[in-house]
């Protein structure tokens, strides 16, 4: 389609932290969204299966979490 920007997906970085963020705060309440230390920690420890979904340069959604063969993730596995 002319006119349209493809999405792109890469590996999250220090300098999407600030749209990383905004996404956060507008899923969840203030209580339950996770904070900006919590998410630099997560740039360091998940290298790979975090990532962020860009249009035009610009982050419009990501996703994070640790890679395993469990069935479940559970909330350790982000300690």
């Amino acid at each position: 389609m002319k006119g349209v920007d493809a999405m792109q997906i890469t590996d999250a970085m220090a300098a999407d932290l600030p749209a990383i963020l905004r996404i956060e705060r507008l899923g969840f309440s203030p209580e339950e969204a996770g904070s900006a230390d919590q998410y630099r920690d997560r740039l360091e420890k998940l290298t790979g299966t975090f990532l962020v979904a860009k249009v035009a340069g610009q982050v419009v959604g990501f996703v994070v979490g640790p890679a395993t063969t469990a069935a479940y993730v559970a909330d350790w596995m982000y300690e």
